[in-house]
């Protein structure tokens, strides 16, 4: 069977996401690689064959994984995904689409196209893993709205619709400027086939003011049309820079883990690209269509032989054009995606420079830099290369069109068919004839780097939000898991099984090994995923049906990295609490955690700036002004996961006693540890196993 659509790779550890998508594609559903990844558990080392699996079910497909033999690939019914091991030891996932005597088949996602490979060649690479799957019955009776990627074409209609009164505006000048253009070749023809013969001064004079002023007119629309095309251009970039901050907010949190920060800011750059498309080449493309049948009509008008001439070199355009397109589209692609992952290598790095110093491995991440960048620089280099060639072919055309038209032209003039001046005009509105026959011509480049560029934003845009309420703060007396189970997707069970109850002013220690899934349940008793099985319930109700917002304003947590954020560490405290007593609740936090010995030291006291996620402070320090922030609005559920791993006996004893005034005051406190202290002042201790 013949794969009908095939989908590329967007990084290293996609090829099992892209196969999945290239099947679910051929069978009519048009599924993001962003959300399977996702359901998937897709990270940096890629997917297990039980993550895809997992996701193919989701999307309503029959799917299992199986261990074949070497006579299975003849025999299973295709499309279906195998699993690959390459000669460089490097994993991959493939859709084999067909079998023969001596070859296989494939779409590798890696370039996104179909593949014949001798037998014994991919035979070789199998590791004997396949993924078989089929549209269920229930599948084609799902509605896939909510599964399938945005269209792209509409999305941009969207957009274009919003803003079709200033584009409108913007062509419309773009029109009148063309025509001052225009004006300015039938002004040569009548100086000097008109006025210069007949001697007409006077004439001249009126002719040259009037030209003046449109040219003048000229100017204006000029700068008119230029600051609306600004204006039009940050208008854009807000509304899409604004729409993907505000969505990447808003995506559950478990995605994050999934992808790069790099892959993620990298969209950033992919907006600019969808803004040039929407303020610049669409509008321009417009405006040359317009400018090349104008002067196409007054060409003819003018001499219809020499019109013919340049319509036959169109098709050389054509041409041009298809050869550049085939080129560039993997070349953009490919720089986008290197740009990308460059990106995430340089965040990467400086996140973990004390560490690279500290083993003196700075030559080592100079080098893995440096790779990515001369992996992203020959990619760029290529592509200037064919966008150089393409455009000096487009040149040498539009000279030669020139020359032809010079050289025919005089021999019209020879003999008595054109005059000088229809001539020297025939030549001025060729000029405008040959700029948009380029301009249009690379203008579809332009749509199409623009059109992946949109793909990618897409990708990310069509991952479900959760749901956000009106943050109405959720009453907790009470809470109790019942036989609770999870397992991240497409790997094996972290914890079942787990019961426990807090009541208000208790305290339960949870203990256990490294790994155990501890920080997990933290994450679930914060909505951020969902358990496999069993339930939570606050006061009767399963907290699933709260609104997440609510509960979040309702419950803090302190986690074993702090993630400080703001401008000054006041701000990193308060920030978020809604309260009339806001001076009182931080002087109170101030005087009851001892932090006034923390602002003696730093140079503005609490209105320092103490580094990228708190890296001036200590990590004891870090911890003890994450601990002020999550008591500063008042939880009613405290959850502490490792809170004091960093600090000294001192500063522990002032977290101790912070905690049993909340616990007197009827807070639920959940406390995730490995001290011995810990035990001290629980009510309850839970071993998890």
């Amino acid at each position: 069977m013949w794969l009908s659509v095939k989908i590329k790779q967007q990084s290293k550890s996609d090829c099992g996401a892209a196969s999945l998508a290239s099947i679910a594609a051929h069978y009519g559903m048009r599924v993001p690689l962003s959300k399977i990844r996702l359901y998937s558990g897709t990270d940096s080392g890629g997917a297990t064959l039980k993550g895809l699996v997992e996701a193919a079910r989701r999307f309503g497909f029959l799917a299992d994984g199986f261990k074949g033999e070497r006579e299975s690939l003849d025999k299973i019914p295709k499309p279906a995904i195998i699993h690959l091991k390459k000669d460089d030891g490097y994993l991959h996932y493939v859709v084999l689409t067909k079998s023969s005597a001596s070859y296989f088949h494939i779409m590798d996602p890696l370039d996104g196209e179909i593949q014949r490979v001798p037998r014994e060649s991919l035979l070789r690479e199998w590791t004997g893993y396949l993924i078989l799957l089929s549209p269920s019955v229930e599948s084609k009776k799902m509605n896939f709205k909510e599964e399938t990627q945005i269209s792209l074409i509409q999305w941009i209609k969207g957009l274009l619709a919003k803003r079709w009164i200033v584009l409108s505006g913007g062509i419309l000048l773009s029109v009148l400027h063309l025509v001052s253009s225009l004006a300015v070749a039938i002004f040569i023809k009548y100086l000097l086939d008109d006025i210069i013969p007949s001697g007409g001064g006077d004439q001249l004079a009126k002719v040259s003011i009037l030209m003046a002023l449109i040219l003048l007119l000229s100017i204006v629309i000029s700068i008119t049309r230029s600051v609306i095309n600004i204006n039009l251009s940050i208008d854009t970039d807000r509304e899409l820079i604004t729409n993907y901050l505000r969505h990447l907010f808003r995506i559950p949190l478990p995605f994050f883990n999934t992808i790069k920060t790099g892959e993620l800011t990298s969209r950033i750059y992919d907006i600019y690209r969808i803004r040039n498309l929407i303020a610049e080449t669409l509008p321009e493309a417009v405006v040359a269509v317009v400018t090349l049948l104008a002067s196409l009509a007054l060409l003819f008008l003018t001499e219809s032989k020499l019109a013919l001439l340049c319509l036959a070199f169109i098709p050389l355009y054509l041409t041009i054009y298809i050869i550049h397109d085939r080129l560039n589209k993997p070349l953009m692609r490919c720089s986008m995606e290197r740009a990308s992952r460059f990106q995430s290598v340089v965040i990467e790095s400086l996140r973990s420079v004390s560490t690279i110093k500290n083993f003196s491995n700075e030559r080592f991440a100079m080098a893995r830099t440096s790779l990515k960048l001369e992996e992203l620089n020959n990619t760029l280099s290529q592509t200037g290369k064919v966008s150089i060639y393409a455009g000096a072919a487009a040149e040498m055309v539009s000279k030669f069109i020139m020359l032809v038209i010079l050289s025919s032209g005089g021999g019209a003039v020879i003999a008595g068919v054109l005059t000088i001046g229809e001539l020297v005009s025939f030549y001025t509105i060729a000029a405008l004839f040959t700029a948009p026959l380029q301009q249009i011509a690379f203008a579809i480049s332009s749509v199409r780097e623009g059109s992946v560029a949109a793909t990618r934003y897409l990708d990310i845009m069509a991952l479900e939000e959760e749901c956000s309420g009106s943050g109405v703060r959720v009453r907790t007396d009470n809470l109790v898991v019942s036989n609770l189970s999870y397992s991240y997707p497409g790997r094996e069970r972290l914890f079942e099984n787990i019961s426990f109850k807090i009541g208000r002013g208790k305290i339960l220690l949870l203990r256990g090994e490294s790994g155990c899934g501890k920080s997990t349940l933290a994450a679930i008793l914060m909505m951020h995923m969902r358990p496999e099985c069993g339930k939570i319930e606050v006061n009767g109700k399963s907290i699933f049906d709260l609104d997440p917002v609510g509960w979040r304003c309702s419950v803090s947590i302190v986690p074993q990295n702090p993630d400080l954020f703001g401008n000054t560490i006041k701000e990193r405290i308060m920030d978020g609490v809604e309260s009339n007593d806001y001076r009182e609740i931080y002087e109170e936090l101030c005087m009851e955690l001892e932090l006034n010995r923390i602002f003696e030291s730093l140079p503005n006291g609490d209105a320092t700036h103490p580094g990228e996620g708190g890296s001036l402070l200590s990590r004891g320090e870090q911890q003890r002004i994450a601990f002020a922030r999550a008591v500063a609005r008042k939880p009613s559920f405290l959850i502490l996961d490792e809170a004091t791993s960093s600090m000294d006996i001192r500063s522990e004893k002032i977290i101790e006693r912070a905690i049993m005034k909340l616990k007197k005051e009827g807070t639920l406190i959940l406390i995730i540890s490995h001290k011995s202290r810990s035990c001290l002042i629980a009510d309850e201790i839970i071993d998890m196993r």
